[in-house]
């Protein structure tokens, strides 16, 4: 009931093997609606298959997807780390409601203050 996104199924795959005991001491605490979502196919990936295609799947569980390299990706990021510490520290100009913090820009009102310009003019805290 707190989970912030909707959960159509949560798939286990290879689960060790103290995962089931695990499982079965925080299962009361789930809701009945999230436990028939949760799918447990250890080496099965044919029961997994059943739920997702073998083409959105890595070759690891039975798919067709080819493993990716990222350390091109983890090069970037990191000579960028500068940049986005950077534009993190940035905040949105416009007009906060009263229990909004200084660098938050989330859930605000849809007055005439807020403008495409005051969006987009940011400036560092």
């Amino acid at each position: 009931d707190v989970v912030p996104c909707r959960i159509n199924g949560v798939h286990f795959v290879n689960e060790p093997v103290y995962f089931g005991a695990t499982y079965k001491v925080i299962k009361p605490f789930f809701s009945k609606k999230l436990r028939e979502r949760m799918h447990f196919h250890n080496t099965d990936l044919e029961s997994l298959h059943k739920y997702l295609p073998p083409q959105t799947l890595p070759e690891e569980l039975g798919g067709h997807l080819r493993k990716k390299d990222f350390q091109d990706f983890r090069t970037m990021m990191l000579q960028n780390n500068a940049l986005l510490d950077r534009l993190n520290t940035y905040v949105f100009e416009g007009k906060k409601s009263s229990n909004q913090s200084n660098n938050s820009c989330s859930k605000l009102d849809l007055n005439t203050d807020v403008t495409t310009r005051s969006l987009f003019n940011v400036s560092p805290p």
